[in-house]
């Protein structure tokens, strides 16, 4: 008979039949278990009361890092997040002598909440103070309808087809694509919490020229005519 993993409720079923007097070489020939199992799930409901004993407090190996080396982790990647598992094997290795598995860092990482996201990049420059400021008097004298957005984007041979689709499991999913600039299209548009306010398609690259023209001829004369209407 083979080793299995034998479920709780099997376990309990069997020793409900055996206290209701069954014979036990009956039951093991019903659920294909031996004498000695049935001997050995008693033992742990007496003792116990459960056919499972609890788990050892002292199970499984010590963790590698302690609570100290695990804290300069956090700290380590909370001031630089792009470093990678190598560098911080290295850095482990020369600050506090421990040696470690990527797979081993990666799990002790990962358990701590920690999860591997895109970088946001954000302006050197910026001044975090100043923004919530700003935050907070936009959302205290504006609403969202009062905003407009303006925006672009591109299209051209390269990126005209999609970029998902459907196979079986364990095939390529693969295109016929252009890897030439070919006809190149660009998207201007102005939108507010309701509609497009003005739009415009320009047969080429937009740059900060046609932009710019875009925003004084196009979407100036229409936002006032949309103030004019909204009142």
């Amino acid at each position: 008979m083979l080793y299995r993993q034998i479920s709780k409720d099997i376990k309990d079923h069997a020793l409900w039949l055996i206290e209701h007097n069954y014979i036990p070489s009956n039951i093991c020939n019903i659920f294909g278990i031996f004498e000695c199992s049935l001997c050995h799930w008693q033992a742990n409901q007496e003792a116990f009361g459960s056919v499972a004993p609890p788990m050892y407090p002292t199970q499984g190996r010590p963790y590698i890092l302690g609570a100290n080396q695990a804290k300069r982790i956090y700290s380590l990647l909370e001031n630089t997040p792009e470093m990678y598992l190598d560098k911080i094997q290295d850095w482990l290795a020369l600050a506090h002598d421990v040696h470690i598995l990527k797979t081993a860092l990666f799990e002790h990482i990962r358990d701590a909440g920690l999860t591997y996201k895109v970088l946001q990049k954000a302006t050197a420059e910026r001044d975090n103070n100043w923004r919530e400021e700003w935050l907070k008097d936009i959302n205290t004298h504006f609403t969202a309808s009062q905003f407009t957005m303006i925006d672009k984007t591109s299209k051209d041979d390269r990126t005209i087809y999609q970029y998902y689709r459907r196979v079986p499991k364990g095939c390529r999913a693969a295109v016929q694509a252009n890897f030439v600039w070919g006809e190149h299209y660009s998207l201007v548009a102005a939108l507010t919490l309701n509609r497009y306010l003005a739009m415009n398609i320009v047969h080429s690259f937009v740059n900060g020229e046609d932009f710019f023209d875009f925003i004084v001829n196009d979407v100036v004369h229409f936002f006032c005519l949309y103030l004019c209407s909204s009142f």
